[in-house]
């Protein structure tokens, strides 16, 4: 596979994730009907509704933690295949650059060409036309990464460089030390996946039982929704609501 490093690439901040239009317009939408479901359920207003719509704020926050995790986590699996490849290159007699390049195109075919790390590969090449250093551009790209194990693969390698070291040995450790992590990272999801298909069902058991409520005996709820009281107690369950659900997110949320 030949590299194309013709064209300029596009510089990837993974550490942030910036919304396109078709984003920002689906997940809208999605989260509109999410804000017209709590008012709902818990309101029975559409002046709720409106009152809620600043929720979007907070709730477009989280898509895009969401979405830079998965981004980075994607550049994280795709840097551990990487580093055990240039093993291979490296241990085949090649020196550290030419590994990137021979790399490439066993990234191209385990990831394709549109892959993060084919688009930082061909940067990386791109630099090394422009005489700059492997170091210097591997540095740069644990910046962008906003990854630990990248920086020290950073770090390691440029000490290595300017020492002499053995680079075969600092690139295989890299790699042990990040399928280590990776594997670490896939027993704590099975682990904990049980735990968070519960936390599911919790958070969609209060919203079920209130609806059919309001449905099979809708005379039931009219004093909490026409009466100052009952609005109070709705509010009250709302926010007890959204503070357990972020709170159960946040334990679930554990970095290896």
């Amino acid at each position: 596979m030949k590299v194309n490093i013709s064209r300029k690439e596009e510089i990837i901040i993974y550490n942030s994730y910036s919304l396109s239009f078709t984003e920002y317009f689906r997940y809208g939408i999605l989260g509109i009907i999410i804000v017209f479901g709590f008012s709902y359920i818990f309101y029975d207003s559409i002046l709720a509704s409106i009152l809620l719509l600043p929720f979007l704020i907070p709730y477009f926050k989280l898509i895009k933690k969401k979405l830079c995790n998965r981004q980075q986590n994607k550049l994280k699996e795709e840097f551990k295949e990487l580093c055990i490849s240039l093993v291979a290159q490296m241990t085949a007699g090649y020196s550290i650059e030419n590994s990137f390049k021979e790399s490439y195109q066993e990234m191209g075919e385990l990831y394709g060409e549109d892959s993060y790390i084919c688009k930082e590969l061909k940067i990386i090449l791109g630099k090394l036309k422009n005489n700059i250093s492997i170091e210097d551009s591997i540095a740069q790209l644990a910046i962008r990464s906003g990854n630990q194990d990248i920086r020290l693969f950073s770090e390691v390698l440029a000490i290595g460089k300017r020492s002499g070291g053995d680079l075969i040995s600092i690139v295989r450790s890299a790699a042990l030390n990040l399928a280590e992590k990776a594997d670490a990272e896939r027993e704590i999801r099975s682990i904990i996946s049980e735990k968070q298909f519960e936390q599911m069902i919790m958070n969609i058991i209060p919203l079920v039982m209130i609806s059919y409520v309001k449905l099979s005996s809708p005379e039931m709820m009219v004093v909490m929704y026409q009466t100052t009281v009952g609005r109070i107690i709705m509010s009250v369950c709302f926010v007890i609501y959204i503070a357990a659900f972020l709170l159960g997110k946040k334990i679930m949320e554990i970095e290896v």
